[in-house]
């Protein structure tokens, strides 16, 4: 009433009665008024309208939505911790069947008997070394989802990183028949960014876009500056994404199914790492591509770490992506020489 004595125009009051009259199954009645006062013709308050309303549903399924969302969190968290835990209990074992089948496969001990067990005791070492990235990749993700994964924010050279991702897989790269290549802008200088988390992006998009390309294509790993953002476009030329699947990627254990992509193994973590690795660094993550043409990945940091503290200015940053990727019109050079200005500077090209 005092609200509408000094010139309010309407009025809201939330009442809540004790039930007494039993006809409901709830202790209360939650009702709200709605005031409108009516005045003289100096202004002056001389009355209110009141509108009396019934919203006990409307409370009840408020509270009902509260509790079961309360509910969700602590089921996502419980989720979260028993995967930290068995993540780290898978890995100490997986570590002995590796390092054991690494001293099989070199013969330490006395030679194998034949080719067989050769092939055996690789196909052991393989598929540890799968488990142990799947294993690691939902370790990181549990400690990404509970609010635990620390950044080590450094300075190092985002060359260096490429370098170190075109190693781990320029053998697979070449197994596939596929071209894999690299293109930085000279003189970049040093970034800030935690160099491990980096390089688990690029290795997890550039592994994706080695997975998804058949022989004869090629995937490429761009790195520049722009206007104070470091740039990271990975490119190929794939079998691509549908625009209608795009919006689902990133999402945790979220696979693209189709005739083409059921044939690949994954549990659908890796983009998801990648975003939230990203958003950690305060960055922007984006996706094109058309299916049967290709994907480009981009990938917007602050250069000088300063997104770790100030990420929510980036939400908004929007990336534009060339496409179809590059380099698919350059498969029918014999050479392969790469040409192309990256940003200011020109860029150096190297294949792996």
């Amino acid at each position: 009433f005092d609200d509408l004595r000094q010139g309010g125009d309407c009025a809201l009051a939330d009442l809540r009665f004790e039930n007494a009259i039993g006809a409901r199954q709830t202790q209360f009645i939650h009702a709200r008024m709605d005031m409108t006062p009516t005045r003289d013709q100096t202004g002056r308050l001389v009355g209110v309208v009141g509108q009396l309303r019934d919203i006990t549903e409307k409370e009840l399924l408020r509270s009902e939505i509260a509790r079961k969302a309360e509910e969700a969190e602590s089921a996502n968290d419980a989720k979260s911790r028993f995967l930290a835990a068995v993540s780290h209990e898978l890995r100490t074992p997986l570590n002995a069947v590796l390092g054991f089948s690494d001293i099989l496969a070199g013969e330490y001990f006395g030679k194998l008997e034949n080719d067989r067990q050769r092939e055996y005791v690789s196909l052991i070492r393989q598929s540890g070394a799968h488990l142990l990235s799947v294993v690691n990749t939902m370790l990181d993700m549990s400690k990404l989802e509970a609010g635990r994964y620390e950044l080590q924010m450094e300075p190092f050279r985002i060359g260096d990183a490429i370098a170190t991702c075109e190693g781990m897989l320029g053998l697979q790269a070449k197994q596939k028949g596929l071209t894999l290549t690299s293109r930085i802008q000279r003189d970049m200088g040093e970034v800030v960014a935690d160099q491990r988390a980096i390089q688990q992006v690029l290795i997890n998009l550039a592994g994706n876009a080695i997975k998804f390309t058949e022989s004869g294509g090629v995937v490429s790993m761009d790195a520049a500056l722009e206007g104070g953002m470091l740039k990271l476009s990975v490119s190929d030329t794939g079998i691509g994404i549908a625009a209608d699947k795009i919006a689902f990627l990133g999402q945790p254990f979220m696979q693209v199914q189709n005739e083409y992509t059921r044939r690949y193994e994954g549990t659908g973590l890796g983009l998801a790492l990648v975003k939230g690795l990203v958003e950690l660094h305060g960055g922007s993550f984006a996706i094109s591509s058309r299916a049967g043409e290709g994907t480009v990945v981009t990938i917007l940091l602050p250069a000088d770490g300063s997104g770790r503290t100030h990420g929510a200015d980036q939400d908004n940053a929007t990336v534009t992506a060339e496409f179809p990727p590059r380099l698919k019109q350059q498969l029918g050079g014999s050479d392969m020489k790469m040409k192309e200005d990256v940003a200011d500077g020109r860029a150096k090209a190297k294949i792996a």
